[in-house]
């Protein structure tokens, strides 16, 4: 066989043949299954599957032939895109493309050969099937018939593997978007629609468990000053930092969210209220330690705390909870700031 010009429409074979995943992967069970199948379904030594990249095509799977790599411009490798339905050769030394190929001098001499595009979506090719025997034979309408189902149900396979990887990168790239729309810009922790929901989960799963849990509320005292006085990035600096002492203070379970400008919840299952208020007074205090380093030179800060606690003996709706956390920190502001207040239910 004569040597073939490389495709033009390179781009889309490359592009087809990505979303399948399947160049240069190991020989696996489904190609096995579909040169087995195809050997015996045709009766004939040697059925290969190659897939093409832009150089060369890389046998997947191969019945009775020991060979994996073959330039796809060669007569073996073929050019699959090129092809656009079976080439069929009955016996090869009857061939005047076939005699004038350097595979016709190598042995074992094949003598019948046959070989299929398998294409992709948008009809690009991304490889060939091929059928080869070592004996001159004929290859009926029927068994033609046959080969062009064959390969359907191998393209329908390799659509089914795109379909699935494409779907996994996708829902990779989703998962990304939807938790960067959850995560605060510029603190990289829950932002107020994020720890809402987180809330509203572990209230459901406290009424289902019967077991306690507190939230935070947590606000930098006199924050407004330290924008006006030192400017936005200094500002910024001091939200940071408040932000890595409450994460430091927290545990693995616990959650932490930017609820307003200056303002953070934390969530903390299974704990209740006097655990809650040893952790909020740690946090306090380490705050009222911190020198945050901005442009404008060193400024410390306080934070003002308001703790409430859902308890199983007296279940309240999650508003009823947040509000009572709220009227907590109120209270601590109004009380000079810097402090820690626990909310108590009503009896």
């Amino acid at each position: 066989m004569s040597r073939e010009p490389l495709p033009a429409d390179e781009t889309a074979l490359l592009v087809s043949l990505s979303a399948t995943s399947l160049f240069g992967m190991p020989e696996d069970y489904v190609f096995d299954c579909v040169t087995n199948i195809g050997a015996q379904l045709f009766n004939a030594p040697v059925c290969s599957l190659a897939l093409a990249d832009g150089e060369k095509s890389c046998f997947n799977s191969c019945v009775e032939m020991d060979i994996r790599e073959a330039f796809r411009n060669s007569a073996l490798g073929g050019n699959a895109v090129a092809d656009r339905e079976s080439t069929v050769i009955e016996d090869t030394l009857q061939d005047e493309r076939w005699l004038t190929d350097r595979l016709g001098r190598v042995a074992p001499q094949i003598r019948f050969f046959v070989r299929h595009p398998i294409r992709g979506l948008g009809g690009a090719a991304l490889g060939t099937l091929y059928i080869l025997d070592f004996k001159a034979r004929a290859f009926p309408p029927e068994q033609q018939r046959l080969l062009h189902e064959f390969v359907f149900l191998i393209e329908l396979s390799f659509f089914a593997r795109g379909i699935t990887t494409v779907q996994k990168a996708l829902g990779a790239k989703l998962d990304l978007a939807r938790h960067e729309s959850l995560v605060d810009p510029l603190l990289r922790i829950w932002n107020r629609g994020a720890i809402k929901a987180i809330i509203d989960e572990q209230h459901k799963r406290a009424l289902e468990t019967l077991l306690p849990f507190s939230i935070l509320m947590v606000d930098i005292d006199h924050f407004k000053k330290v924008n006006d006085h030192h400017g936005h990035i200094a500002g910024d600096a001091v939200l940071k930092a408040v932000t890595g002492v409450l994460l430091a203070s927290m545990r693995e379970d616990d959650e932490l969210g930017r609820y307003g400008g200056e303002e953070f919840i934390a969530i903390l299952p299974n704990t209740n209220a006097i655990d809650a208020e040893v952790l909020a007074r740690r946090v306090k205090e380490s705050v009222c330690d911190l020198k945050v380093q901005t442009l404008a030179g060193l400024i410390g800060c306080t934070v003002s705390i308001g703790v409430a606690e859902w308890a199983p003996t007296r279940p309240e709706s999650l508003q009823a909870l947040v509000h009572r956390a709220d009227e907590a920190l109120l209270s601590a502001k109004q009380c000079g700031r810097n402090r820690v207040h626990v909310s108590r239910p009503a009896a």
